[in-house]
């Protein structure tokens, strides 16, 4: 028998000590392990592969590291270092501001000082919300090149380039700089933790039950609890 993930395949900025990997162990008390997918498979290095349908022999391996994923575009590429070099510095205007364009957003819209502070908090950021595809065919005419770059919005999020934001994408190859990781034992061994920490705290945990209404607690008017439709049972 074979089992097939649907959902989650891999992840990015799971090391012990990165943001998103704390924001993981506290959720599942620090019971799920991660294991590194350069060490498996594809050769040491390597978590992920390209291959082209219409063209013979191996794909193209994708490399842990920022450094090393240039490179090996550049290497690929070697008539395209202006167009990769672009690439990359696209993705460093996206992550700078990331938190500038929220700080924007949370203006009120149209106010004097959300018009003031436009170009210097979110212009660029704005600009990386148009399809994907737009900006890669100003970058280069290479359409294998194209596909290297913009494979990741097909395997991360089932859309072609043209249907993706430009941002997006460039978030998506920041997210996997590294390289990617799997749960050791299947994405399921996130969700039995995730229910252990919830049921160690006093809660309980029912799948495909429905709700006839959320109890409020009169005096706190905090939420305490659950009424199911089945029974009347409170939980």
């Amino acid at each position: 028998m074979f089992e097939f993930d649907t959902g989650f395949h891999y992840s990015g900025e799971l090391k012990r000590g990165e943001p998103l990997r704390c924001i993981v162990d506290a959720l599942t008390g620090g019971a799920v392990e991660f294991a590194l997918l350069e060490e498996c498979g594809l050769g040491r290095g390597f978590y992920d592969e390209v291959r082209f349908a219409c063209a013979a022999g191996a794909g193209f391996r994708v490399p842990a590291g920022k450094q090393r994923w240039i490179d090996a575009l550049k290497a690929a590429f070697p008539g395209e270092h202006a167009a990769v070099d672009a690439y990359v510095d696209d993705m460093h205007d996206c992550a700078s501001q990331g938190l500038t364009y929220q700080i924007w957003r949370s203006l009120p819209r149209g106010s004097w000082l959300s018009r003031a502070t436009y170009g210097l908090l979110a212009a660029k950021l704005v600009s990386y919300q148009r399809p994907a595809s737009e900006r890669l065919d100003e970058l280069t005419a290479n359409p294998r090149l194209k596909a290297l770059l913009g494979y990741i919005s097909l395997g991360c999020c089932a859309v072609l380039p043209h249907e993706i934001q430009y941002a997006t994408m460039l978030g998506l190859h920041a997210h996997f700089a590294n390289g990617a990781m799997y749960p050791v034992g299947g994405p399921a061994e996130i969700a039995r933790a995730m229910v252990r920490q919830i049921e160690d705290g006093g809660g309980r945990v029912l799948v495909r039950a429905a709700v006839d209404r959320v109890l409020v607690d009169p005096r706190t008017k905090r939420v305490c609890g659950v009424q199911l439709v089945k029974q009347r049972r409170r939980v």
